[in-house]
């Protein structure tokens, strides 16, 4: 983890943690988080793959709104 953010530093991105703001970190993202990945990313196809039944559809279907086949 070191490793990365030391080459995240390097590349000149800023490393906000807990002690600086509040971080999300059970490492289940919120849907707000979620669609502001699929904008910075912009994938073409998405495949909920983690979580139970209910969790799958509902990434499923956050998917299919932000435009995500």
């Amino acid at each position: 983890i070191l490793e990365i953010k030391n080459r995240l530093i390097d590349l000149g991105i800023k490393i906000i943690e807990d002690g600086d703001a509040l971080v999300h970190v059970s490492g289940h993202p919120r849907r707000s988080e979620l669609r502001k990945m699929y904008e910075w990313v912009r994938p073409q196809i998405g495949v909920p793959v983690h979580g139970e039944a209910a969790h799958l559809v509902a990434q499923g279907a956050l998917m299919s709104v932000s435009g995500i086949g």
